[in-house]
Order: C-alpha cells, then sequence, then structure tokens
C-alpha cells in the first residue's frame, strides 16, 4: 500500500481529496500547514511515496516545501496542486513530478497520483 502525504490548509478540500484517493487502497495522511507537513516528512520519508503539496499555504510557501523535499528527500514524488494552471504552477516550482489544477476534476489528480506511483513501482522493480 502507499503513503500518501495531503498538504492542504483548506479543510474541506483536504477531506475530499482524502475521500477521493481512499477508494484507491492508499493510505493518506495529511497535514493542514507547512510546520506540521515538515514535521510529518522528517519522520516518516521513508514510508512517504507521494506527496500532493498545495502551492498557497497561508505562512510559508508551497515552493519552499518543496525546494526542503527536492533537498533532502529527492525521491519522494511530489504533485503541486494550486488554483493556477500547469503553466503558472511551474513559474512558481519548475521540477515537480506533475501538477494539478484544483478546478480539474478529481478523476485527474486520481490519475495523475496513480501514474506517478506506477512509474515508480516500475521503477524499483529494475
Amino acid at each position: 500500500m502507499h503513503k500518501i502525504l495531503i498538504v492542504e490548509d483548506e479543510q474541506k478540500l483536504r477531506k475530499i481529496m482524502r475521500e477521493q484517493l481512499a477508494e484507491g487502497d492508499f493510505e493518506i495522511i495529511e497535514a493542514e500547514d507547512a510546520d506540521e507537513a515538515i514535521k510529518i516528512i522528517q519522520e516518516q520519508s521513508k514510508q512517504i511515496d507521494l506527496i500532493i503539496l498545495d502551492l498557497l499555504l497561508k505562512e510559508i510557501s508551497g515552493a519552499y516545501i518543496f525546494d526542503y523535499l527536492k533537498k533532502n528527500h529527492p525521491t519522494i514524488k511530489v504533485i503541486i496542486s494550486s488554483i493556477f494552471d500547469k503553466s503558472e504552477q511551474q513559474f512558481f516550482v519548475d521540477r515537480a513530478d506533475d501538477y494539478y489544477c484544483k478546478m480539474d476534476d478529481f478523476a485527474e489528480l486520481k490519475y495523475k497520483v496513480k501514474s506517478l506511483l506506477l512509474e515508480t513501482d516500475n521503477l524499483s522493480v529494475r
């Protein structure tokens, strides 16, 4: 079972993401802010396969957390999540594994998650 960390400061959206992804038989953990996210990452980085990271957190930019991740835990896959479209998200974070616009259907997010985790599984088999 894959472990996914959702970093999202909007409780309703975090709940919907959790419910949608729980259907895919993933273990979901959540962080509502940057401090909580960094603490979880430090404690569980070896078990986390993928992070869905809100770009616009209230106190610290998701870009800051992304830079921390790539410097300290480069094997964790990251999907940047924002109300902006992909090209605008890439302006802030240009090296994410994928991007999700919150205006898109949640089926799109599930597809991106499954694709990245399948890619990870295939690489670990080699």
